[in-house]
Formats: C-alpha cells, sequence, structure tokens
C-alpha cells in the first residue's frame, strides 16, 4: 500500500488555529459572571442537628444551639460564602463569596426564637470600581464588617489583596479603602480571610498564611487611619497529618472583645477564639483565648463566616457559615460540591 504520510497544517491554517483558540479564550473571559443583577434563587433547605448521632444534645461549651440550615441549590454561581452579616434585628442575611456574588436571604425563627428556615433568597454579582465587571483574580471576596456612613468593608484575597467600602447592602461601585502594608506572608490564597470592626473604631483585618504549618500569622489593627502588625499564634495539636487551625473569620462582641474563627483541615474541627479587647489595645503578639471547639461528631464543614448580634432581651447570638468550595467563578461551568453549604446559630453564655 502506500507510505503513510505526515500531514502538516500551512502556516495559514496555524493563524487560523491561533486565532479560534484566542477567540475561545476571550468567550470564557467574558463569561465571567459579569453584571450578574439580584435574581431569585432557589433553594433546597434542610434542618440539620448539632449532633447527628445524637440529636438531642443542644450544648457545646457555652454555646447553646439554636437551629441550623444546610443550603443547597442547582445554581452554579451558589456556595463558597466566607463572609456573613446579619441585620441587627437577625431577620436579613448578607454573604459574599469566593466567586464575587452577594447572597441575601430572609432569616425564619420558631416561637422559640430558633432558626428554622429561610426564604426570599437572591444571588447578584459584586461590581468593581467604575461599576466595571471583576476580573477573575479579583472575585475573591473572604470577609464583611460595617464601615462608615452605614457601608459595608469587604477584604479580598487575591493579587492583590485590598479593602473595598460599598453602599449598603453591597450595591453599586466600591470605594477602596487604604489598608495595610501586605507583606508575602499576605498574599494571593495566603491573603486577608476576616475582617471585623470594633465599637470603638477598630478595624481587624487576619491574614490566612502560608507554609505547610506555620507558627503564626499577621493581624493588621487599624485605628484612625494608622495600620499595626500584630502575630497571631496559629495551633497545632498533633504533628503528622493534622495542619494548624487557620484563621478565616472574626467578628466583635458588643463590649470589644473580638472573635477569631479558625478552622484546620485535616482532620475537620473549628475553634472560636476570644481575644480580650485590653489585648487589642496593647501591643507584641495578641494572646487569644479559645472559647470553644467544634468537633466531630457534631455538625461540621469548612467555616469561615462568623457574626454576632444582641437581642432586645441581651441575648448573644452567634452565627456560623461555611463554605462549600462549590461555586463557579465563570458562566456556563459547574464545581463540584462535595461539602456543604451551613448556617448555623447559637447563643454565647457566657
Amino acid at each position: 500500500g502506500p507510505a503513510p504520510q505526515t500531514l502538516r497544517p500551512s502556516p495559514g491554517r496555524w493563524r487560523v488555529g491561533l486565532a479560534t483558540v484566542a477567540a475561545v479564550s476571550l468567550a470564557l473571559l467574558a463569561s465571567l459572571w459579569s453584571h450578574r443583577p439580584a435574581e431569585a434563587l432557589p433553594l433546597d433547605v434542610r434542618p440539620v442537628p448539632l449532633n447527628p448521632e445524637d440529636p438531642a444534645q443542644s450544648q457545646v461549651g457555652p454555646l447553646r444551639f439554636r437551629g441550623g440550615l444546610w443550603l443547597r441549590s442547582e445554581d452554579p454561581a451558589f456556595g463558597g460564602l466566607s463572609g456573613l452579616q446579619l441585620s441587627p434585628d437577625g431577620s436579613r442575611l448578607l454573604a459574599v463569596s469566593d466567586c464575587g456574588q452577594v447572597l441575601g436571604a430572609t432569616l425564619i425563627y420558631d416561637a422559640k426564637g430558633r432558626l428554622s428556615g429561610l426564604t426570599d433568597a437572591t444571588l447578584r454579582t459584586l461590581e468593581g470600581p467604575g461599576g466595571r465587571a471583576l476580573e477573575r483574580p479579583e472575585v475573591d471576596a473572604e470577609g464583611l464588617a460595617s464601615g462608615d456612613d452605614d457601608r459595608v468593608l469587604v477584604a479580598f484575597e487575591g493579587r492583590p489583596p485590598r479593602i473595598w467600602s460599598y453602599e449598603h447592602p453591597l450595591s453599586g461601585e466600591p470605594r477602596p479603602r487604604p489598608g495595610p502594608p501586605f507583606g508575602e506572608d499576605c498574599q494571593g490564597n495566603k491573603g486577608p480571610e476576616a475582617i471585623a470592626s470594633g465599637p470603638n473604631g477598630d478595624v481587624v483585618l487576619l491574614c490566612e498564611g502560608g507554609g505547610l504549618r506555620p507558627s503564626s500569622t499577621t493581624v493588621w489593627v487599624g485605628r484612625d487611619g494608622d495600620w499595626v502588625a500584630r502575630s497571631y499564634p496559629l495551633a497545632t495539636e498533633e504533628p503528622g497529618l493534622h495542619d494548624v487551625y487557620r484563621t478565616t473569620g472574626a467578628t466583635f462582641l458588643p463590649g470589644g472583645d473580638l472573635l477569631v474563627l479558625e478552622r484546620r483541615f485535616p482532620p475537620l474541627a473549628v475553634r472560636i477564639m476570644r481575644v480580650p479587647a485590653a489585648d487589642l489595645a496593647g501591643n507584641g503578639p495578641l494572646v487569644p483565648e479559645e472559647l470553644v471547639r467544634l468537633d466531630p461528631p457534631l455538625t461540621l464543614d469548612n467555616f469561615e463566616g462568623i457574626a454576632v448580634r444582641r437581642t432586645g432581651s441581651g441575648a448573644t447570638l452567634l452565627y456560623l457559615v461555611s463554605d462549600d468550595n462549590g461555586c463557579s467563578k465563570r458562566a456556563g461551568m459547574v464545581a463540584p460540591r462535595i461539602q456543604r453549604t451551613l448556617l448555623l446559630l447559637f447563643e454565647l453564655r457566657d
């Protein structure tokens, strides 16, 4: 038979091929969740117990369980929730995600004040300066805090790490807010994971930190326009495959103490640490105190958002939300959902 032939495309064909690849790449970039307005989000909402192995358990340390929800949606933009805020009366939830999305929803409580449902959920995209769509390196919103003039501060991880201020509830174009001089330990995936604003006007920004088992990370304390770097210890309990507890969220108690949410994986565990107000006002390394630790078999996942509010009767309520790492950063793409979006409510009893 005839000898086999090697087919070589002509230079013209190569140009056509490269042009096609370029066109597809531009189309993918353009298919980011650009300028998605607020749309109704269908959600499957299921109650979860504090302890699946003992549904009657209602207490862990100083936290009394006040209900929990597992949130699921087929919308590929849903998930990845990392920053959390509640309205003063607890009726409205606001959360941001790793994919630059804003979740808004109404919370439902039963006659005993337990979290029993969630409704009126909407999802939309955050805008960039000038009202433009966020570029992919910019979308990773990790923390929420109250700002001046009823605005909301959003801490973004990535390059560059930054703080933007939005009108409440995270609408319109942002105003860049001067942040600290981030070092190499607070760049990219090691960047800002949490932001909190205190009753005295302080703003605290926590970096996740890098390395396999870092012994500490940087906490920036902003006061009167100045930023002071403080060291925050990252604890590990056992060597080997046990990771350190990494900072993922923060919020202030009404009295001025700071609560820091920490997550470890592997194996999965969660701690809530308390930094006294007097410690924050000082200098040198911070000395957090363990408030509570959540271990299996309790209902757990990748908790990254924490918020606190005080009720009219004086009770301190604490909300936790988890990041399922399941949101898609591009339209038309679907990320695997191997984790859960959990919203848990506790009453803090000191």
